[in-house]
């Protein structure tokens, strides 16, 4: 159970005169919200085992700790009792630097910087870059440290002037990334602060709620807890008991194997236990329930089609052989039974759903892990077009969004060695690794098909040798060598009615495992992989070749670019399955 974590981002002008009224109001913000996560802690721990010990929740501040809006808000975070963390763009000197470049209306922003930076709990210093001509740092270094801090808050609290102009990496441009995110926006109209707001929904249907008495908070910290989040947990003797008997493949966790290499940065090694501790156990647990409802699911639909079978074979003793008639009777009564039992539970629990929501949430919390080590997170973009699915689903986005929001930002510098060995980590423990399973998995469901589909086909030969036989013996062989017929006859009829069910089964078998297609999308999923594993490894090589500096942001976009795609492919393929009926 990750613990209740409600994470406000912030933003604003670095100009900012308005302080002395306007720090009264973000401090009853900052403290309704704390009030209401507070209050909300224990239905929040209820909702994953009621009655149990309560851990205290927590309230963070991610900031960028900029001159202005930022050092205000950080401040009045601090004084409530708020974790403080943040992300600057680049090392600290520098940084401190550039604000006494543009201090806003602030006295001494680097020295406010100093005094915070002591008070955080977490500090992420990203590797930027100064525009060596104008001594500043770039757009592209304000843009990534954005949206950086823009992944690690679940709501943005952004202190803007009314009629502010939209720039790349500034205010307005940053409250517009997030409405596109579906991310809730508080917003602080420093000029007119009777018209600040809560701005929440998806992108073309925002809702605005004025910033009026606590209901707000708690309807926006409401809307962030995790309810229901065990849907799809065993909760009968037979799931309990098939569950106890499945292992998680700890093999798949993407950081294992290379967590303890020799040539890997202390601070590198520390930042990967600390993703092991926040992360692993969510994943565990996931990976384990993601393979129980696998094996549970595809079983079931394998055995409902081997008792059909059973059940026509049950039928046809009695066709062929009176007195086998009772008991084939007796057989096909006691698989129908079975078939219907097995068809039901796999129905009312919500296999299928549950091996395809665990999956896609082990792959999501797998990610997170990896773009970790960079200091960034799997991004949360609302999407129309499987948003009924998502609804669907939506235990999976809560129980993950938990599981991110607890985890601890990393802290320390992210320097030339760290980010070199990270990319070699994401090149080896996700790229790689998943471009094996994808070449692996073409072939087995290749074959798997191929074999299928052979059994089928000698299945109706065999039907049709049979009837051909029993068709000679009936116009030639009787009348020329007096061959009986009856021998032939119950052959033939026994054919007829085996092999095509066992073809119809077999048909069945491969229809409901796709395994053609999931070929077909594999060998998709490991072609685009490959490109992306070839560009990531020549860039590593070029970088330490010349020596020329390699941003992470360069690394987080490979990293991002391969967990979107293989995301896509779970959901994808969790779309495509979802109306498809265990009956079918």
């Amino acid at each position: 159970m990750p613990k209740l974590v409600l994470r406000v981002g912030v933003v604003g002008h670095l100009d900012l005169p308005e302080r002395a009224t306007v720090a009264p109001f973000v401090a009853r913000v900052l403290s309704s919200l704390r009030q209401s996560l507070t209050a909300a802690n224990g239905a929040y721990v209820d909702s994953f085992r009621p009655g149990s010990e309560r851990p205290e929740s927590e309230c963070r501040l991610v900031t960028q700790l900029a001159a202005g809006a930022d050092q205000l808000v950080a401040d009045q975070a601090i004084r409530l009792g708020y974790a403080l963390n943040g992300i600057l763009p680049i090392d600290m000197p520098r940084y401190a630097e550039d604000l006494r470049r543009n201090p806003g209306v602030d006295a001494d922003p680097a020295g406010e910087l100093a005094r915070l930076a002591a008070s955080a709990t977490a500090l992420l210093e990203l590797d930027g870059e100064v525009d060596d001509e104008a001594r500043e740092l770039t757009k592209r270094t304000y843009e990534t440290s954005a949206l950086t801090l823009l992944g690690h808050a679940d709501v943005l609290l952004a202190l803007v002037r009314s009629g502010a102009e939209k720039r790349r990496g500034g205010t307005r441009w940053l409250i517009d990334e997030a409405e596109t995110r579906g991310m809730p926006v508080i917003l602080v109209v420093v000029d007119a602060l009777d018209r600040s707001h809560l701005a929440e929904g998806p992108v073309e249907a925002r809702t605005e709620t004025p910033l009026a008495g606590e209901d707000w908070a708690q309807r926006l910290v409401q809307s962030l807890l995790l309810q229901q989040t065990r849907s799809y947990e065993p909760s009968d003797w037979f799931e309990e008991r098939f569950r106890a008997h499945v292992t998680a493949n700890e093999a798949e966790w993407a950081l294992q194997w290379n967590s303890g290499s020799a040539r890997a940065p202390t601070l590198l090694r520390d930042w990967l236990a600390r993703i092991r501790e926040d992360y692993f156990s969510h994943w565990l647990w996931a990976e384990r329930c993601a393979n129980a409802y696998r094996d549970l699911y595809q079983g079931a639909y394998i055995s409902i089609s081997l008792l059909a079978l059973t059940a026509v074979g049950g039928a046809l003793l009695g066709a062929l052989d009176a007195g086998w008639s009772t008991f084939g009777k007796w057989l096909e009564l006691a698989a129908l039974v079975v078939l219907l039992v097995l068809w039901q539970r796999a129905r009312s629990r919500h296999w299928r759903e549950g091996w395809l929501g665990y999956r896609l949430l082990e792959q999501q919390i797998n990610h997170a892990a990896v773009l970790a080590v960079l200091g960034r997170t799997i991004p949360s973009v609302d999407s129309p077009a499987l948003r009924e699915f998502q609804r669907e689903g939506a235990w999976i986005d809560r129980y993950l969004r938990a599981v991110l929001r607890q985890a601890r930002l990393p802290s320390g510098r992210l320097e030339q060695p760290i980010v070199m060995e990270a990319g070699h980590l994401i090149l080896s423990g996700m790229i790689d690794r998943q471009v094996d399973y994808y070449g692996a998995a073409i072939d087995v469901n290749r074959r798997a098909n191929e074999r299928l589909e052979v059994i089928a086909m000698v299945s109706l030969v065999l039907t049709l040798v049979t009837a051909a036989l029993y068709l000679f013996v009936h116009y030639y062989a009787e009348q020329a060598w007096h061959w009986r017929v009856d021998p032939f006859r119950q052959v033939a009829l026994g054919a007829g009615i085996f092999f095509p069910a066992l073809a119809a089964t077999l048909a069945a078998i491969r229809t409901q495992s796709e395994f053609l297609q999931l070929a077909t999308r594999f060998r998709g999923m490991h072609a685009h992989l490959q490109v992306l594993r070839d560009r990531l490894a020549r860039t590593l090589d070029e970088a330490a070749a010349r020596a020329v500096p390699l941003l992470s942001a360069q690394i987080a976009r490979y990293a991002m670019e391969a967990a979107r795609s293989m995301l896509d492919e779970v959901s994808q393929w969790r779309s495509l399955l979802f109306t498809h009926e265990i009956e079918r």
